[in-house]
């Protein structure tokens, strides 16, 4: 349901003179309520033909990518070379959403969308692997702390190795 007063929703829908039609087409119906109020609302006696609401969001998505500008020379885009190969300039860009819907997406924007996803997933298994060994050393702290059978030993290093480290005074004694 959408409130025409509401001054968000008329900001939107205002300068497209035909976005009321356009709504009430693909399934939207006006509705004046008891306090005067005018409203969008999807009758729950309707059936919504989702395959027609589809086509309609690709004939939209069409609109739009005529509408707006293409780059005359794409190649010169900023982008940042780095090891990991080319990344996408940190600038907001305007997104296609043509692109993702009707899955018209070049080899290189694939390529970047992998490419992202790739360090998304590193980022979030970098921060688990660093969630889980703060709380062993936490485990380990608490156990140190409140054990009484708890104490120092020779680390896993030195008995694998088979030499202790030698302090100062293991070499040259107390005095």
């Amino acid at each position: 349901q959408l409130k025409l007063s509401n001054e968000k929703v008329k900001a939107k829908i205002t300068p497209c003179p035909s976005a009321i039609d356009y709504m009430k087409a693909i399934g939207f119906s006006q509705v004046t309520d008891s306090d005067g109020e005018e409203y969008l609302r999807i009758d729950a006696t309707k059936t919504i033909d989702i395959s027609h609401m589809q086509s309609s969001l690709v004939e939209l998505n069409n609109a739009l990518e005529m509408l707006t500008p293409k780059d005359v020379n794409p190649s010169f885009k900023e982008e940042k070379k780095s090891s990991e190969g080319i990344l996408p300039s940190k600038r907001p860009q305007p997104v296609s959403s043509s692109s993702s819907t009707t899955g018209k997406l070049s080899e290189k924007q694939k390529a970047r969308l992998l490419m992202e996803e790739k360090e998304r997933k590193e980022k979030e298994a970098a921060k688990a692997a660093r969630k889980k060994t703060a709380a062993l050393i936490k485990a380990d702290k608490y156990v140190r702390e409140n054990d009484e059978n708890w104490e120092s030993k020779q680390s896993a290093a030195c008995v694998k190795s088979g030499t202790g480290i030698s302090t100062f005074r293991d070499k040259y004694g107390e005095n």
